[in-house]
């Protein structure tokens, strides 16, 4: 299907007339403009940055996470600010593609120094670092891992990291840079060049405060991820024609007066971070981490079978060659869904996340129900609680069959169960979920079907859900609708809410205008714990 894709993208670029060129300079465009003219862009080579998931945790558990990746610039680039979270040229905030980066190569075996500042660092670049972490050889050939306990002990609060690069441990990737260092490419002869920035938030071991995650496609963005063509337009669309859903950049703002740690989870490839960086800069949205799909480990997987095949084809026909085709052809199907499928992936993100955290601090997830959110939100909490245990978790998931997605290798299962022992041995048997929020953007897929529709997928379930130790999936249809959700859980006051109901006013969701009368229909629908609440924000919509 990718490869399809890419097929219809190249097409509709075809199809664009020449003959009317957007009317941008050449210096910010000819990344995507085929009408300019080669020779006439200056090209200096590429730019080395640091882009990082985020790191949130306890001082004694948290990591470090990201890339060090080579990207075109020109030379006007050079010359321009650039924005510290999305690593791009401020020219391009508003204009940038994130096809633009689907060719951007990891730097293989960096050798780091971090520094760490305090978060509201007025002049990151220069300011005098709180700690300084030298010669750091992180784990990873391409994509890093670096252990904050093995350095400095961080107390509790928020800071900005700061990279530099040293050096490559690679004799592969200094045969790479040979190739830039005439091209004016400084970088690559340069020592200690600094590369990027990066978000550290510590929490006190004794936390009790509440974590939010969210996902981004139909929960934040208003993305049509339902179709092919849809794909393509999200490749191709500009950052400023990315648009959230009414009401829900206002939302997440209203989530940050209180400083809630929050993060992003998508499935869209890594190749979108600077992407939806540059988004949630654009609409003022600061968060906690952002975590995306990294598509080169499927790959490397399909890779690694192949050789392992190869290597060992005597022993491998020996066998009932029957099974054995069977079993490759599944480990081979089963990857390739891995790639565009969300179950493991997102499943793994929230396990690693929590082995981090302070073991009394809670969760709240937010997701639609276009994929497969609620599945993951329930059964991360059945896994938890230590439902099933061993062989049993592998076994699960290895032949699981979610509405008739195969998306688990055995791999994945294996990484899936040792995350769940971790989390275990950490924390216990406990569900951290305060909540799961689900936005409906299938109109059709209520509560009740949802909850129908898990019942077959986990054993024991519906005498958990009755017990109230796994807490089900709650839909909401807006962004107003999920700010009561929030006054509920006292996440946000009601002048939040109010804030959020005047970002959503005369907006179209799905074919509605959420008008006043709209609004005041889901005020009564809803379940206030606090009635006096009801009346005083219907005043306040009306006043609006």
């Amino acid at each position: 299907m990718l490869v399809c894709v890419i097929k219809q993208a190249i097409q509709t670029m075809a199809k664009e007339n020449p003959n009317q060129p957007e009317q941008d300079t050449n210096q910010t465009e000819a990344f995507v403009n085929p009408a300019v003219n080669e020779a006439d862009v200056p090209i200096v080579g590429r730019r080395r940055i640091a882009l990082l998931n985020g790191a949130c945790g306890t001082s004694d558990r948290v990591r470090v996470e990201g890339e060090i990746l080579d990207v075109p610039v020109l030379q006007s680039h050079l010359n321009e600010p650039w924005s510290h979270t999305a690593m791009l040229p401020k020219s391009l905030m508003r204009r940038f593609r994130a096809v633009q980066d689907a060719g951007i190569t990891p730097v293989r075996s960096p050798k780091l120094k971090i520094e760490v500042l305090a978060a509201d660092s007025v002049n990151p670049e220069t300011d005098e670092p709180l700690f300084v972490w030298n010669n750091v050889s992180p784990k990873g050939a391409t994509r890093f891992s670096i252990e904050v306990k093995d350095h400095d002990f961080i107390p509790p609060g928020q800071y900005l990291l700061r990279f530099s690069l040293l050096g490559v441990d690679s004799i592969r990737q200094h045969v790479t840079d040979l190739a830039y260092l005439g091209t004016g490419s400084s970088q690559y002869s340069q020592k200690n060049t600094m590369v990027g920035f990066g978000r550290l938030r510590v929490l006190a071991d004794d936390f009790t405060g509440i974590l939010i995650t969210s996902d981004i496609d139909q929960t934040f963005l208003n993305t049509k991820i339902e179709s092919r063509q849809g794909l393509v337009d999200t490749l191709f669309e500009r950052i400023e024609s990315k648009e959230p859903l009414p009401g829900m950049d206002t939302f997440y703002r209203q989530l940050r007066t209180h400083n809630l740690p929050l993060f992003f989870i998508s499935a869209s490839p890594n190749f979108f971070r600077r992407t939806l960086e540059s988004v949630f800069e654009q609409f003022q949205i600061s968060h906690d981490g952002l975590f995306l799909k990294n598509l080169l480990g499927p790959l490397n997987n399909i890779a690694r079978k192949g050789l392992e095949i190869l290597a060992n084809l005597e022993e491998y026909v020996g066998q009932n060659i029957n099974q054995a085709m069977e079993r490759s052809a599944k480990f081979l199907g089963s990857t390739m869904q891995s790639m565009v499928d969300q179950i493991a992936y997102k499943l793994t993100v929230l396990l690693e996340q929590r082995t981090m955290m302070p073991t009394q601090s809670q969760e709240i997830l937010i997701g639609d129900n276009t994929e497969s959110d609620y599945f993951i939100f329930t059964v991360y909490q059945y896994l938890l609680l230590g439902n099933i245990n061993g062989d049993e978790v592998e076994d699960y998931f290895y032949h699981l069959n979610f509405h008739n997605r195969e998306a688990v290798t055995r791999d994945s299962a294996k990484r899936i169960r040792a995350l769940v022992e971790t989390n275990i041995q950490i924390h216990g048997k406990t569900n951290p979920v305060k909540a799961v929020w689900i936005h409906r953007a299938l109109p059709e897929m209520n509560q009740t079907k949802m909850i129908a529709s898990l019942m077959p997928a986990m054993p024991k379930l519906e005498s958990l859900l009755e017990a109230g130790l796994i807490l089900p999936p709650v839909d909401y249809k807006n962004a107003f609708e999920l700010s009561l959700l929030s006054l509920n859980q006292k996440l946000i006051e009601p002048e939040s809410v109010v804030k959020v109901a005047a970002a959503c006013k005369d907006k179209i969701l799905r074919d509605e205008r959420l008008d006043i009368e709209v609004l005041n229909q889901t005020i009564d629908n809803f379940k206030f714990k606090k009635e006096v609440y009801k009346e005083q924000i219907k005043k306040a919509i009306a006043l609006n």
